[in-house]
């Protein structure tokens, strides 16, 4: 696709809506950088530089290393608003140090409920 020359993956609530089109649904996608990621680290701050960039406005930005499932990872969590659409996003970067996966969650509506889901189901990631 356009987006990503990566493996990448969307799911939204019960496969309804199109998280390219706006006002997108509450929606999380899984995109596989390993061919693109040589540090994680750089990484995530090249994440925060574009969304900094991207956003007509970007507050709360926070940023956690942190070790998920025995990997290393980092949490980026943000409000923002592309156009007249307000969210919170909940991003997690984390490598077994082969493979490299961004997860990101986007909530347009009940956003701590649906952040916190977010957060439930990145937290179960295993990689192979």
């Amino acid at each position: 696709n356009s987006y990503s020359k990566s493996p990448m993956f969307f799911y939204t609530v019960n496969g309804r809506g199109d998280p390219f089109v706006f006002p997108f649904p509450n929606h999380f996608s899984i995109i596989d950088r390993s061919k693109t990621v040589g540090n994680i680290k750089e990484y995530v701050e090249t994440i925060i530089k574009m969304s900094k960039s991207g956003l007509k406005m970007l507050n709360s930005l926070k940023e956690t290393e942190t070790e998920i499932n025995g990997y290393k990872a980092y949490e980026i969590s943000f409000t923002g608003r592309m156009d007249e659409t307000f969210f919170k996003t909940y991003m997690l970067v984390l490598s077994n140090g082969k493979t490299t996966l961004l997860f990101t969650g986007r909530a347009v509506e009940n956003y701590d409920e649906t952040i916190n889901e977010f957060k439930a189901i990145a937290r179960t990631i295993r990689i192979k």
